[in-house]
C-alpha cells in the first residue's frame, strides 16, 4: 500500500468519524446553532443604533482661481518673507496638511460648542469630575474619520454617534469651520504680501522724489552749445577756461542724475504691477475657495441607522451558530463519562449493515494470531459469533490481573464497546494497558 494511500485512508476515516460524531450530537448541535442565531437577531433590537453621516470634499492644491498660472513675479526678490503668495498659490503635494488643519482645536473646539458636545456620567448614572465640561478636541478627532481617498484630491469625512442630528451637525459644522478657517488663513497671507509690496513701493517712491528734486538744478543739454568757440577762446582767456570746465562737469552730473532716475522709475514700475497683483490676490481671496463638497452631509431620518443591521447580524449569528454548535459537540465528545466517537483510534468498525461482513473479515484477517477480544458490552450476538473462531479468547472488560496477563500472551487485541453505553474511564485504560504492553488493537468494533 502506497503512502497516498493511507493518507487517503486516514482522511477518510478522519472525516467519517467526524461525520458520526456530528449525526449522533445532532440535537445538541442544532440546539447550540440556533441559540447563537437568537442572540445575534435579538441584539439587533435591543443594541443602540448608531448613525454614520458622511461628506466628500475636492481640496484643489492651487487656489481655484489659478492665480498661481497668473503669477509672473517672486515676493523674495525684494528682500521679504517668500512665504505668502507662494503659499497662498499651493505649497505642498499632500493633503496631509490640510488632514491636520482639520483636526486642529481650530476647527474641532468650534465644532464640540455648535453641537454641544459633553461629557456624560458614567452608565448614565455616575457623575464624574468631567461630567458637563465640554469634551477635548483630541477626544473628537479620534472618533472623527477623516481620509485622504487615494490616489485623490478627495478629503472624505465620516462620523458615527447613536444620535442622528450630533452626526449630520457634528461634519457639517466640521466643513463650515474648514472652510471659514481656510479663507481667513488666505486673506492673512495676501494681506501681509500687500503690506509687504507697500511699504516697499512708498520707500521707493520717496527715493525718487528725492533724485528728482536734486536734479532740477541740473544744466540742460542745450547749455553746452557753442563750447567750441568757446574753447578757442579758452587758449587765450583763463576766465574762459575755467567756465567751460564748470559747464563740462554739471553736464557730466546731468547725465548721471539722468540715468539713476530711469533706473529708479523702472524699479518703482515693476514694484507698483506687484502691489496690483498682490490687491488682486486679496480681493480674490475674499469670495474664493479651494474647497468644493463632491457629497453634501446628509441628514437621516430615523430608519436610515448605519448598525446594528438584521442581515449582517443573521449571516454573523450562522456563522458563529456553526462554530459554537462544532465547538459544544467537541466539548461533550471529550468530557462525556461515557464513550464517544472522539474517544476511538483509526480502525473503526461503525455499527452498520456490513458491519457482520466487516468482521468476519477481521478474524478470518487474523486467524493464525491469537486475537484477545475485550467486550465491554454484556452477552450479544457477537459474543456468540466468537466462539465459532478457534484463535479468539472473548474476555469481559473488567481490569484485574486476569486481564493484564491475557493482554500480555496474545499477540492482538479487538475491543468490543457501545458509543454512549460503554464508561469511558475503563476503556481509556484498557487502552492504555493494551498500547504499555506494546499490543497492537486490531480494530474497535461498535455494537
Amino acid at each position: 500500500m502506497s503512502i497516498d494511500t493511507e493518507l487517503e485512508e486516514e482522511i477518510t476515516i478522519d472525516i467519517k468519524k467526524i461525520f458520526v460524531a456530528l449525526y449522533s450530537r445532532k440535537l445538541l448541535f442544532i440546539k447550540v446553532f440556533f441559540a447563537v442565531l437568537a442572540v445575534f437577531i435579538v441584539l439587533s433590537f435591543v443594541l443602540p443604533k448608531k448613525y454614520k453621516v458622511t461628506s466628500d470634499l475636492y481640496v484643489s492644491k492651487t487656489n481655484n482661481s489659478n492665480i498661481a498660472e497668473l503669477n509672473p513675479f517672486v515676493l523674495n526678490e525684494l528682500g521679504g518673507s517668500g512665504s505668502g503668495l507662494v503659499a497662498l498659490t499651493g505649497g505642498g503635494n499632500s493633503l496631509n496638511n490640510e488632514i491636520e488643519l482639520i483636526k486642529s482645536p481650530l476647527v474641532l473646539d468650534k465644532v464640540i460648542r455648535d453641537n454641544d458636545l459633553k461629557y456624560k456620567k458614567m452608565f448614565g448614572i455616575f457623575k464624574t469630575p468631567k461630567t458637563g465640561e465640554y469634551i477635548k478636541a483630541e477626544a473628537l478627532a479620534k472618533n472623527l474619520e477623516i481620509t485622504n481617498l487615494k490616489g485623490t484630491n478627495v478629503i472624505e469625512i465620516t462620523y458615527v454617534c447613536q444620535d442622528k442630528d450630533i452626526a449630520y451637525g457634528v461634519v457639517k459644522s466640521t466643513i463650515n469651520h474648514y472652510e471659514e478657517l481656510y479663507r481667513e488663513l488666505n486673506m492673512n497671507r495676501a494681506k501681509s504680501d500687500k503690506k509687504v509690496l507697500s511699504e516697499s513701493y512708498e520707500r521707493e517712491k520717496k527715493i525718487l522724489d528725492q533724485k528728482i528734486n536734486a536734479s532740477r538744478g541740473a544744466l540742460p543739454d542745450t547749455s553746452l552749445t557753442g563750447v567750441g568757440s568757446i574753447n578757442v577762446m579758452s587758449a587765450f582767456s583763463k576766465a574762459a577756461s575755467d567756465a567751460i570746465g564748470r559747464i563740462s562737469s554739471q553736464y557730466t552730473e546731468n547725465q548721471k542724475s539722468r540715468i539713476e532716475l530711469e533706473e529708479e522709475s523702472s524699479k518703482l514700475r515693476e514694484i507698483g504691477e506687484k502691489l496690483e497683483y498682490a490687491r488682486l490676490v486679496e480681493e480674490m481671496s475674499k469670495d474664493a475657495s479651494k474647497l468644493v463638497i463632491l457629497k453634501e452631509p446628509k441628514q437621516l431620518r430615523e430608519f436610515e441607522y448605519y448598525s446594528p443591521k438584521i442581515f449582517s447580524n443573521i449571516i454573523l449569528g450562522i456563522i458563529f451558530g456553526l462554530f459554537a454548535g462544532l465547538i459544544a459537540v467537541i466539548i461533550v465528545e471529550n468530557s462525556n463519562k461515557k464513550l464517544t466517537y472522539s474517544m476511538l483510534g483509526e480502525n473503526v468498525i461503525y455499527k452498520d449493515s456490513k458491519s457482520s461482513n466487516k468482521i468476519k473479515n477481521l478474524f478470518l484477517q487474523y486467524r493464525k494470531k491469537k486475537v484477545l477480544a475485550v467486550n465491554f458490552v454484556a452477552g450479544g450476538q457477537l459474543a456468540q459469533q466468537l466462539s465459532s473462531y478457534k484463535n479468539v479468547k472473548l474476555v469481559e472488560a473488567e481490569i484485574n490481573e486476569h486481564l493484564l496477563d491475557l493482554i500480555d500472551e496474545t499477540e492482538g487485541i479487538v475491543m468490543i464497546a457501545s458509543v454512549d453505553k460503554t464508561d469511558s474511564e475503563t476503556y481509556k485504560q484498557i487502552k492504555e494497558f493494551v498500547k504499555s504492553a506494546k499490543k497492537e488493537v486490531y480494530a474497535e468494533v461498535l455494537v
